[in-house]
């Protein structure tokens, strides 16, 4: 069994959790932490509540495998926390893998975490709008290339 857990970012999305956490669980063995803004339960839009077992102030960047943002309307209608960005750079610093699904990779754009990097994201049309003033801000390649996930 993998010493190093699995780290979901939990908020009101609860459909690509589901299937991002299924397999390193069962097949994988990790240990499972979901991560709050804070330590409070969070119910999804479909009414499935979730009590995170640590907020982002208590993440141990040794103990982490891979950090997973799932996607949802959090990422186009929220601005994003410093301690989310903080917490981003520093995995990304340590060479910990970041998995953005779908509109997650907002949040990795705002983090400046893809500049010379390729990525995988939404089809770049549908997409495009989103960052345009993002990427003009911070500078970063869009390309659609491996690298970061979505």
């Amino acid at each position: 069994m993998p010493q190093k857990a699995v780290y979901l970012f939990v908020f009101s999305a609860d459909w690509e959790p589901a299937h991002a956490m299924a397999e390193p669980r069962r097949h994988g063995g990790y240990r499972v932490e979901t991560v709050g803004l804070n330590i409070d339960p969070i119910e999804s839009m479909g009414g499935i509540v979730v009590q995170p077992s640590r907020t982002l102030a208590d993440i141990d960047p040794n103990d982490v495998a891979i950090f997973i943002l799932p996607g949802g309307d959090r990422w186009e209608q929220y601005p994003h926390e410093p301690e989310l960005i903080r917490v981003l750079t520093e995995l990304d610093s340590r060479r910990i893998p970041i998995a953005a699904i779908c509109a997650a990779t907002a949040a990795v754009v705002r983090a400046a975490l893809l500049r010379g990097r390729g990525h995988t994201s939404n089809e770049w049309r549908t997409c495009a709008n989103k960052y345009r003033t993002i990427v003009k801000r911070r500078r970063t390649s869009m390309r659609q290339r491996s690298g970061i996930t979505a």
